[in-house]
């Protein structure tokens, strides 16, 4: 319990720090560059995220399996080559992304070192180092970047942050792991490649496309806005997805003891009484979202200066997405403990195509608040299936 509550805390500091600062850059980065940056954080999220959040479940749960108390730095070549053949296939692209290319890759690189630090430490229950490693970087780019705009003011740009955010990464990493790196394991690519081979063909391949449809269900909304609106309707949304992130840290932080705690539930009496508690949860957590919907009309104006005019709107849409998936949290860990997924993979799938089709549809129409439309009905359609697979899971599980 004392490592839950360790780990909640550190990451809810982090998470502030960084909700902040972002905030921060909202009020004094230029709307085109602000564009740029919510374009760039977007792709970033998509590679990173996808191979953060998959390899880290494999990593902890085929520890054993894939023989990685010797082989751990293979693991994270296998990672590193994944990497570079995206950087190869998306080469022809590079014009699309306004000379944020190279940094993109290079954020890239450096979120997934750092991540692979944080399971390292996790899988050996070094909870204590996990949580200095997440609060160090979120400290650093929180000072680095105010540094930065006390330098500059109005005038940043999405490269010279995007700079800070990959030296932070690759500072810690070499810093934590300097001493422990095995070069040579790196870039075992034989080894690397086994290591691949038996993941895609076993079961784990459904969570790596789940993890990857779900993040890029998440950011679709800003690549169509970056495809078929204007600049200022996808810093709007960039913006408004800014406060957004805010109202999730509480889904995240109660997704990160609900897992593990539903994983190693063994009756229903134990299980009820977890819904039990999270319904409490949800009584408190949706009257302070939607005062923050309302406060929104005010706060909001005040921190972009009037510069995204439709930023409230669009976030009101998002905060009422955030209620529902709080509300369905303990449905999709309940799939997950009965390993339901290539049920979820496929269920995402198709929200993805939802999600595509309403973008094409609503983005000409309504811009920013169009795309958040997209969001809050695709992602209501993706937690419904869940619901109803959980609620018969639920119901067959007995003491």
């Amino acid at each position: 319990m004392r490592s839950i509550v360790q780990v909640f805390s550190f990451d809810l500091t982090s998470k502030i720090l960084l909700g902040v600062i972002g905030i921060i850059i909202i009020r004094y980065m230029p709307e085109t560059e602000y564009a740029l940056y919510s374009f760039a954080l977007a792709m970033i999220t998509v590679v990173a995220q996808t191979l953060a959040a998959t390899f880290r479940r494999i990593y902890i749960v085929g520890f054993s399996e894939f023989d990685l108390k010797q082989h751990s730095d293979s693991f994270l070549g296998l990672q590193l080559l994944i990497i570079l053949f995206l950087t190869i296939v998306s080469i022809p692209f590079h014009i699309y992304f306004n000379g944020v290319y190279l940094l993109i890759l290079i954020m890239i690189v450096g979120t997934t070192l750092v991540e692979y630090i944080k399971t390292a430490y996790q899988q050996e229950l070094q909870f204590l180092k996990f949580s200095v490693v997440e609060i160090v970087r979120s400290a650093s780019f929180f000072a680095l970047t105010l540094l930065l705009i006390f330098l500059f003011r109005h005038s940043i740009s999405a490269w010279q942050v995007l700079s800070i955010q990959a030296s932070t990464m690759f500072f810690i990493f070499i810093l934590v792991f300097r001493s422990k790196l095995n070069l040579k394991q790196i870039f075992a690519i034989k080894k690397a490649l086994e290591i691949g081979k038996s993941i895609f063909k076993g079961s784990y391949k459904y969570l790596l496309g789940l993890t990857f449809f779900t993040t890029i269900c998440a950011q679709l909304d800003v690549f169509m806005l970056k495809w078929i609106s204007t600049e200022l309707q996808l810093a709007t949304y960039g913006s408004a997805f800014r406060y957004y992130t805010l109202v999730f840290l509480a889904l995240n932080s109660v997704n990160a003891v609900l897992l593990p705690i539903i994983q190693n539930t063994n009756n229903r009496s134990e299980l009820d009484d977890i819904y039990m508690k999270h319904r409490k949860m949800l009584m408190l957590f949706v009257p302070i979202v939607l005062i923050g919907a309302w406060l929104s009309g005010w706060i909001i104006p005040y921190i972009d200066m009037g510069k995204y005019p439709d930023a409230v709107a669009t976030f009101r849409i998002l905060a009422v997405s955030a209620i529902f998936s709080f509300a369905f949290s303990p449905h999709v860990n309940l799939v997950m403990k009965f390993g339901g997924f290539k049920y979820l993979y496929y269920v995402i799938v198709i929200a993805v195509v939802m999600n595509l089709a309403l973008n094409s549809i609503l983005i000409p129409l309504y811009g920013a608040i169009g795309a958040a439309i997209a969001t809050l009905v695709t992602f209501l359609f993706n937690n419904y299936l869940t619901y109803v697979r959980a609620h018969k899971l639920r119901a067959d599980f007995h003491d």
